[in-house]
């Protein structure tokens, strides 16, 4: 239910982010590992991980780990691997190429990725507040 919403927002809101690269190199190589809609969702986890880290009351501060767990350990990567598969899509009817497996294998790497990257937020945070409070000592 969850990725028909996905689909439906990003076929009314395709043409105006699915930009065609392959002209630009730079930007393909930068686009063939992270997407527009990658650099949004982290920007996004690491605003909600900052204001965590802000508050100070315990059931507000739990409610958001609860939902930084939940964002990106399954909304961002599921979200994320739509998009992916959504724009592959849509350039194989724009520039009519053929799909294989091999074109929509990395999706599923959109998974491990996220989980990565939140548990490197987590633990970056960790090492500059530690790092932080020595120096101070």
């Amino acid at each position: 239910m969850l990725i028909e919403t996905y689909i439906s927002l990003l076929d009314n809101i395709g043409p105006w982010v699915f930009w065609n690269t392959r002209d630009m190199s730079f930007i393909d190589n930068f686009h063939s590992y992270f997407g527009i809609q990658d650099l949004f969702l982290m920007t996004l986890g690491i605003l909600l991980y900052r204001q965590i880290r802000k508050t100070d009351n315990k059931a507000l501060r739990l409610t958001g780990v609860i939902l930084f767990i939940l964002l990106f350990f399954y909304f961002f990567p599921d979200f994320a691997a739509t998009f992916e598969a959504q724009r592959v899509l849509y350039f194989e009817k724009e520039n009519n190429e053929m799909i294989e497996g091999f074109n929509l294998l990395y999706v599923w790497g959109r998974f491990p990725t996220y989980w990565l990257c939140g548990i490197l937020i987590v633990v970056i945070d960790k090492l500059i507040r530690k790092n932080a409070l020595q120096q101070r000592i």
